[in-house]
C-alpha cells in the first residue's frame, strides 16, 4: 500500500470496464500493471485493448532524475516487441499465465488483481483470431508537466514518436500537473 504501482492498481479497479488486472511487477516483466478489456463492438471481430502500465520508483529526488526516466521509457520502447508478428500477439497472454505459474507454485499470491486464469486462456485464444491493440503508460513518482526540463520532454517525445511511427501505440505520461 501506498506505492506508485499500489495506487495504479486501485485507480484500474474503480473501472469496471477491465476485464483483467495484472501485477506483473518483477524482472522479465511485459510491465509492471497490465489492464486487458474486450472491445465487442464488432461480435464478429473482438478487439483485445491492453494496457501496460510501466512504472519507475524514484531514485533520489522523485521525478527529476531523467535517468530514472529513461528506465520507463526504455520498457516503453521494448513493448512494441509484444506486436512484432501475429504469434507474438499470443505470447504476450502465454508469458502473463506463466508468470503467475511460477508466482503461485512458491506460494505466493496469484497476480491476478481482477479476473482469473482461466479468463485470460480464453483472452489468449481469442487474441489469435482477434486483434490486439497497445496503449503504453509511463509513471514516475513526482514528475511535473509545468517543471519538467527540457531533457525529460526530449526524452517522452522520442518514445511517443517511436511508438507511434512503429505500430501506432498510443502512449501517455503520468504525471503531476
Amino acid at each position: 500500500a501506498g506505492t506508485i504501482q499500489h495506487n495504479i492498481i486501485e485507480r484500474l479497479q474503480r473501472n469496471p470496464e477491465y476485464t483483467v488486472i495484472f501485477d506483473d511487477d518483477g524482472s522479465n516483466e511485459a510491465a509492471d500493471v497490465v489492464a486487458i478489456t474486450i472491445d465487442l463492438s464488432k461480435p464478429t471481430v473482438p478487439r483485445i485493448e491492453v494496457e501496460l502500465y510501466h512504472l519507475k520508483y524514484a531514485g533520489g529526488a522523485p521525478g527529476r532524475r531523467l535517468e530514472d526516466l529513461y528506465v520507463v521509457c526504455g520498457q516503453a520502447q521494448r513493448s512494441t516487441s509484444w506486436l512484432a508478428n501475429h504469434g507474438r500477439r499470443t505470447d504476450l497472454f502465454t508469458h502473463l499465465l506463466s508468470r503467475n505459474d511460477q508466482r503461485v507454485q512458491r506460494g505466493a499470491p496469484t497476480r491476478f488483481e481482477r479476473g482469473t486464469e482461466e479468463l485470460l486462456l480464453q483472452i489468449r485464444e481469442m487474441s489469435r483470431r482477434s486483434d490486439v491493440k497497445l496503449k503504453v503508460y509511463v509513471a514516475q513518482p513526482g514528475l511535473s508537466k509545468a517543471q519538467a526540463s527540457h531533457g525529460q520532454l526530449m526524452l517522452l517525445a522520442v518514445t511517443e514518436r517511436f511508438l507511434s511511427d512503429t505500430y501506432e501505440i498510443p502512449f501517455s505520461v503520468m504525471c503531476s500537473p
